[in-house]
């Protein structure tokens, strides 16, 4: 559904463009149905894909920025797919005693650049920024080198963000059934023996299975903060260089976009601010 959506903006974009009448051609301010909800999800994901595309700055921008738009778009779509099918997965198997889904053993740093990290709407939102910023027909990344360290860093603020984003909101996603960076694999690798067996502190005193899972979740989050903090280095470094290929202007509406970026996951950090959905 969500490739046969950007596939027919596609197919708009390069014919008559159709335009759309609120009152009369969309369901999406009805309440769905049985009988049309899966045309009430193609809409809303039509009434998205439109906003974005038909926006004026990126119909005249460079050709190759609106390719990559339309595919970091159509990723980030698909990783909230993904997503759910792995939070379904997890509560399911979760409570049935079964452990997590096999999928999500794949290990840590695979997961949160791709999935996890697309899932942030952080990748698109930059291409479609970078077309905002530019001039008509162009890039303000103007060589190879601009163009790579954009996208690196641009990688590298997305997964910071999840984490930032996870570390706030083990606790709901815990109580939700979600999927947490913390429940990958990769953060079991520092756990003691008795505690990956058992669960148990492995001290024998009451309480104390209670009092080792709270110190494996410390240990957890503070590998998970670390983790966020090296992306940030990575983050410094690649606008350092990215600097010395672009102009003052481009670089001041860079680091702007990082800077809002960075306080969304910053507050995460203060504060969980998701909606809770359970």
């Amino acid at each position: 559904m969500i490739g046969q959506v950007c596939r027919h903006n596609r197919k708009q974009e390069n014919g008559r463009k159709r335009k759309r009448q609120p009152d009369t051609d969309t369901v999406v301010d009805r309440e769905p149905t049985k009988e049309n909800f899966a045309f009430y999800i193609a809409e809303i994901f039509e009434c998205f894909v439109d906003h974005v595309f038909d926006h004026a700055k990126v119909l005249h921008s460079a050709e190759s920025l609106r390719q990559q738009l339309r595919s970091e778009v159509e990723e980030f779509l698909l990783a909230h797919v993904q997503q759910l099918e792995y939070n379904q997965r997890r509560s399911s198997e979760t409570s049935n005693g079964t452990g997590y889904p096999p999928k999500t053993q794949r290990n840590y740093f695979d997961w949160v650049r791709s999935t996890s990290a697309d899932h942030t709407s952080c990748p698109y939102s930059f291409v479609f920024w970078t077309c905002l910023i530019s001039k008509p027909g162009r890039s303000c990344f103007a060589n190879v080198k601009a163009k790579y360290l954009a996208q690196d860093m641009s990688r590298h603020l997305a997964t910071m963000c999840r984490q930032y984003n996870d570390y706030g909101s083990i606790a709901r996603n815990r109580a939700e059934g979600n999927l947490n960076s913390i429940d990958l694999k990769d953060f079991q690798s520092g756990c003691t023996p008795d505690y990956q067996e058992t669960g148990s502190s492995g001290d024998g005193e009451p309480g104390g299975q209670k009092h080792g899972e709270a110190l494996e979740m410390d240990r957890r989050k503070e590998d998970l903060f670390w983790l966020a903090e090296y992306e940030r280095r990575c983050i410094d470094l690649s606008l350092a260089e990215l600097a010395k290929e672009c102009s003052e202007e481009t670089m001041a509406a860079v680091r702007f976009f990082v800077r809002v970026t960075d306080l969304y996951g910053q507050i995460y950090v203060a504060k969980d601010i998701g909606i809770r959905t359970k």
